[in-house]
């Protein structure tokens, strides 16, 4: 337990902190998105920390942060598409926005999470019908925006280029 304290809360506040940094700065599209990410994450983090805690509220926890997952790989497309100028209308937008709405429509029943087993310092997930699919879904999402990122490299410069460097670095650290 002294393990997630030291390790979770300290990430949760820092990805907030940094949030509120991207969105002082300028209020653009990709900042918003990105605030809006960083929000979300900081949420999921809380939400796994206090499921390790292994209380009554665990499975409810759990939930949550399956919740806030599923508007994390929404925001992070949003954000890549929007930092590399590439528009949606309004048909893609509503289409994008469907599976985050459906899934956490659902997200508190036993159609994504059934249940959870806490151990001492983890825990395991007891998946429902839906939870493959999910899982699915928000892996394209993320497949998505690092094959829009990957792409851009060739047309950035500067700054722009090293900001998706940066984001791309993060992409791989678990």
């Amino acid at each position: 337990m002294a393990f997630a304290i030291l390790t979770y809360l300290p990430a949760a506040i820092c990805i907030f902190i940094l949030a509120c940094f991207v969105m002082a700065r300028r209020n653009a599209n990709a900042n918003r998105y990105y605030f809006a990410f960083s929000f979300l994450m900081s949420i999921y983090i809380i939400m796994q920390f206090l499921t390790i805690i292994g209380n009554d509220y665990s499975l409810l926890a759990l939930r949550t942060g399956a919740a806030a997952t599923n508007f994390i790989a929404y925001f992070v497309l949003l954000f890549c598409l929007s930092f590399t100028k590439i528009k949606l209308n309004r048909v893609q937008s509503a289409l994008l926005l469907a599976p985050p709405l459906f899934f956490v429509a659902i997200g508190y029943t036993d159609h994504i999470i059934k249940d959870v087993d806490v151990g001492r310092d983890s825990f395991s997930t007891v998946g429902g019908g839906l939870y493959d699919l999910q899982a699915v879904i928000l892996t394209s999402y993320l497949i998505t925006s690092l094959v829009i990122l990957v792409r851009s490299l060739a047309l950035l410069r500067g700054t722009q280029r090293s900001i998706v460097q940066l984001f791309l670095v993060g992409f791989t650290i678990p």
